[in-house]
């Protein structure tokens, strides 16, 4: 019997465990409101393991909040971008762009790249939309290795100072820490 169990490889004992988490300003794991006028240099919201752990991406939300004019030409409330957003991953150092050639502009080409959206009304006239692709429903989910400095990220370069609410979350799930 031992020698039938040695010809089979150990099972892992990580467990996945459930895991969601903002994008955060260049990193820095604080700002997550990302309503800044960045038309002059170009600035990156992502999400990094530590190291010893791994993340895997399962969905991205994209939460967008305003006051008028969230018409499909509009970005939230406001006029179309003029640079869009984009998105990467840097894996093993080398910056990957993401699979949608063309940056987002609009309300509408987000609809078009999200698996689902919805709009949530508040009292007065301030309206939320929700954004959520599903990394599921078209493919694996995104690994990132915290041993390798692996990240995914959201390129901004336009002014968002216009809208209410601006954020972007993930959720997934993590296995960690690796041994060493």
């Amino acid at each position: 019997m031992s020698s039938l169990r040695n010809n089979y490889s150990k099972i892992s004992n990580q467990r996945k465990l459930g895991l969601g988490r903002s994008f955060t300003l260049e990193g820095d794991g604080v700002t997550i409101d990302a309503l800044g006028d960045y038309s002059a240099a170009p600035v990156d919201f992502f999400v990094q393991p530590p190291p010893n752990f791994d993340f895997y991406l399962s969905e991205i939300i994209l939460e967008l909040s305003d006051n008028s004019g969230l018409t499909r030409s509009n970005y939230g409330g406001i006029s179309e971008l003029p640079v869009g957003i984009k998105t990467f991953v840097l894996r093993n150092g080398v910056r990957i762009p993401g699979t949608n050639p063309e940056a987002i502009k609009n309300n509408g080409g987000l609809i078009i790249n999200s698996s689902s959206f919805e709009v949530i009304p508040f009292s007065g006239s301030t309206q939320t939309l929700l954004f959520r692709l599903k990394f599921s429903e078209t493919a694996e989910p995104t690994y990132l290795n915290g041993n390798n400095g692996d990240r995914f990220g959201i390129t901004l370069n336009d002014d968002f100072t216009g809208l209410s609410d601006h954020q972007f979350a993930f959720l997934g799930y993590t296995q960690g820490p690796k041994s060493v």
